[in-house]
């Protein structure tokens, strides 16, 4: 008896010490005290090493911006990891608040944050191949990086989205990686992933019939053809007659 009250005591500890750790768990698996988008981004920070993590504008400027600035700062430290911004970004986060009069102040939040942020280590800002688009800069870094790393996006813009899921089955024939795209949107506190459903989609076409080979035409002669004596090519024109740049 007494062993057993030892072995249970022993027992009661160590789960107070793993609960203390850990934390409770809701009832989803969450740990308690942490958000669901810092849950989503912690498996995505353990699970996909090396990972290289974007946003775009229109994802820092929803309503759950400022939410998923909050998460990058709690969970990425823990990492090693950065949130990496273009400055076509941060320009497009100017203009936006320039020319939307709504939107200025959140801009305004929202470039003191990440300037906050990139102070604390916490984002990177690149400077990407176009100034004043950032689709072609995703894109182009896209390509380059999913050869040594998983590149995660966080967009809520649909096509760029599905473009970013789609590139590395797309470029499959030419580039040869181990490596994933993920591309995830910010919806009601959650990260969500995107999913292609262009194949799921896609109309199935019906098995056509097999037809009859048809017999293949008799091969043509292939022999050169005989010239007359003093045949003669027509002659190139000359060089003053022709002209390959404009005056």
């Amino acid at each position: 008896m007494m062993f057993q009250k030892k072995m249970a005591d022993a027992f009661d500890s160590a789960r107070t010490f793993f609960t203390t750790a850990c934390g409770r768990m809701h009832g989803s698996g969450q740990p308690e005290g942490i958000s669901a988008l810092e849950n989503r981004l912690m498996q995505f920070c353990s699970r996909r090493q090396p990972l290289r993590i974007y946003a775009d504008t229109c994802s820092l400027l929803c309503a759950d911006g400022e939410a998923f600035l909050t998460a990058a700062e709690r969970v990425l430290p823990q990492y090693q990891a950065q949130l990496l911004i273009f400055q076509s970004v941060l320009a497009e986060l100017e203009s936006v608040g320039q020319k939307t009069p709504a939107q200025r102040q959140n801009c305004q939040r929202v470039l003191a944050r990440l300037q906050s942020l990139e102070r604390a280590g916490v984002v990177r800002v690149c400077i990407g191949r176009s100034a004043g688009f950032s689709d072609p800069n995703f894109i182009s870094d896209f390509v380059q990086d999913m050869l040594t790393s998983n590149v995660l996006l966080i967009s809520q813009d649909n096509g760029l989205g599905t473009t970013a899921a789609r590139l590395r089955d797309f470029l499959r024939p030419c580039i040869q990686t181990e490596y994933q795209i993920f591309s995830c949107r910010l919806n009601r506190g959650a990260l969500e992933e995107v999913q292609d459903g262009a194949a799921a989609q896609a109309p199935q076409k019906s098995p056509q019939p097999r037809r009859a080979p048809i017999p293949a035409a008799a091969p043509p002669d292939l022999k050169w053809p005989r010239r007359e004596s003093g045949f003669s090519c027509t002659p190139y024109p000359k060089c003053n007659d022709v002209h390959f740049y404009p005056n």
